[in-house]
């Protein structure tokens, strides 16, 4: 586990599940163009990760993904349409996030306790803001929900300082207690 870098060959489809998990050396990573799933916990506490450039084609990226890592940008392509729970929780340092169009969900807790996340504008076609989302972000100020978004899940800004919330029009809250 003492990884500094990673040369992954160009044809590469898929990194699987816990494939560099506790890579706390790694810096940061090139993902091929040809990669389409990186799997749960693939780089889960890698402490030093701070700069991550994601493929063109990437569709899947899975629960806990990032999680804990030093990352301080990441663009998530259009090919992209859902963002795995807890994703990039813990990533203290990330600051910026780009989303496209094409993203649909993002689920359970996948930027929370991204204290340093400033701003991010959600897409036009998102259709779910899962549970715990953005709880902990405590630099978001402004959040501006998109008109396709059908379902934001319960403490989705919790411990935000939002001082700017648009809520569309046609948004339905369902409140229910467990």
């Amino acid at each position: 586990r003492h990884l500094t870098s990673i040369q992954l060959p160009d044809s590469l489809q898929e990194i699987g599940d816990y494939a560099f998990s506790d890579c706390n050396e790694l810096k940061s990573i090139v993902l091929p163009v040809s990669l389409e799933t990186i799997g749960d916990w693939a780089f889960s506490d890698c402490n030093s990760l701070g700069e991550v450039q994601l493929s063109k084609v990437l569709q899947q990226i899975g629960d806990y993904c990032f999680d804990d890592c030093a990352i301080q940008y990441i663009d998530i392509p259009e090919s992209v349409k859902e963002i795995g729970a807890f994703a990039f929780h813990e990533c203290e340092q990330l600051n910026q996030v780009e989303l496209h169009a094409g993203l649909t969900k993002i689920n359970e807790a996948a930027f929370s306790k991204c204290s340093k996340l400033s701003q991010i504008d959600l897409p036009e076609g998102l259709t779910l803001l899962g549970e715990l989302a953005f709880t902990g972000c405590y630099s978001l100020r402004q959040m501006i929900l998109p008109n396709s978004l059908q379902q934001i899940g319960v403490n989705a800004f919790a411990g935000c300082k939002l001082s700017v919330l648009r809520i569309p029009e046609q948004l339905e809250f369902v409140i229910y207690y467990r």
